[in-house]
């Protein structure tokens, strides 16, 4: 289980979903843990692998807004 979320926004945190259960591979505005990562700028290498981990386990992926165009995120893979 688990979310990969690619926008900064923190809606999902304000919605009451726990950090911990969440995948910022972009970064984050609110964690300063997380710093917010530039268009082709470089990933989190922990925060990748556990996106490379869901893909292998995901049952259900809801895809939205613009994670269905063709740009070079690496959260599109899922």
């Amino acid at each position: 289980e688990g979310w990969v979320q690619q926008n900064h926004d923190g809606l999902p945190q304000k919605a009451g979903v726990p950090q911990s259960d969440i995948n910022e591979i972009h970064g984050s505005w609110f964690d300063p843990s997380n710093p917010v990562v530039p268009f082709g700028g470089v990933l989190r290498e922990d925060l990748f692998s556990d996106l490379l981990g869901k893909e292998l386990v995901c049952d259900l992926c809801l895809a939205l807004g613009t994670s269905l165009c063709n740009t070079p995120s690496t959260a599109d893979r899922l």
